[in-house]
Formats: structure tokens, C-alpha cells, sequence
């Protein structure tokens, strides 16, 4: 669904009285903000962008630190990581994945790791969206394999 912005009036002075708006895409931030001045663009993981920016080491000896997060659904394709990660030599002492959410596909995706012996993988299931930057900020990595 596509925000629309040619306003309504009400729409607009909506905006024009919000102490602060979230947009996602650089589009909205754009439009919105001839509207209003106290828009913050987010990623849709829900956190700011400075806060993504954040460049994480890697020590020695140290497991690559993934974060997967969202619906586990078909079009989410979490199965592009676990596929791609099952083909990584000794791939369960170089990486730990962490999945955060849940849906439909938890147990077919919670069988396939095991049937490719992915110890790496952790499901933690759904979790706060007030939780998911503690996660991000122990990670070295975002993953987002969605299509849509």
C-alpha cells in the first residue's frame, strides 16, 4: 500500500500538529517533511539510522554475530540465509545466528537447520520491538533476505 501524499486537509493538519513522525523510505522523509520538520527516518527494523551506522570488530577467534529479523513466512526467506550459510565449511564455529520473530514457518524453518546440522541458529521467537535495538547492537550483522 502506497502512502498517498496529496494530502487531505485534515491529513495535514495532522501532520502539522505531530511532535514527531517516523517514515521509512527516503521518499517519505522527503514529502513529509514539507509538512512537518520532525520527521526521523527509520529502517524498518525500527531504528534509527545513526544507531545502524554503528561499526562492529570483529576479534580474533571471534563468531560472526547475525541477526535475522521478522515474520517466518514464505516471502521473508529466511531460507536464502540458512541455505547459503549450510554450504560455509565448519560454518557452526565462524557464525552465530540469532532469529528474532515468528510465524508460520517456525517449525519448518527450526527442522531445516537441524536437518543441515546448523548448530549456529538460535530462535529466540518474538520479541518487543523495544528489544530488537539490544539485539542489533550486539551484532555485527543485519540480515534481510525478504523479497517483499
Amino acid at each position: 500500500m502506497k502512502f498517498q501524499f496529496n494530502f487531505k486537509i485534515r491529513t495535514r493538519q495532522a501532520l502539522k500538529k505531530a511532535k514527531q513522525i517516523f517514515v521509512i523510505s527516503n521518499e517519505d522523509l522527503i514529502k513529509i517533511s514539507k509538512v512537518n520538520a520532525n520527521v526521523i527516518s527509520l529502517l524498518d527494523s525500527a531504528t534509527t539510522i545513526e544507531s545502524a551506522s554503528i561499526v562492529r570488530n570483529l576479534k580474533e577467534g571471534e563468531k560472526l554475530k547475525i541477526i535475522w529479523a521478522g515474520h517466518l513466512a514464505a516471502r521473508k526467506s529466511l531460507d536464502i540465509l540458512i541455505k547459503a550459510l549450510a554450504n560455509i565449511e565448519n560454518v557452526n564455529n565462524k557464525v552465530a545466528v540469532i532469529v528474532l520473530g515468528d510465524g508460520e514457518l517456525m517449525e519448518f524453518y527450526s527442522n531445516l537447520v537441524k536437518t543441515l546440522s546448523l548448530d549456529c541458529f538460535s530462535f529466540i521467537g518474538r520479541v518487543q520491538h523495544s528489544e530488537v535495538k539490544s539485539y542489533l547492537l550486539k551484532s555485527h550483522v543485519l540480515v534481510h533476505t525478504s523479497y517483499r
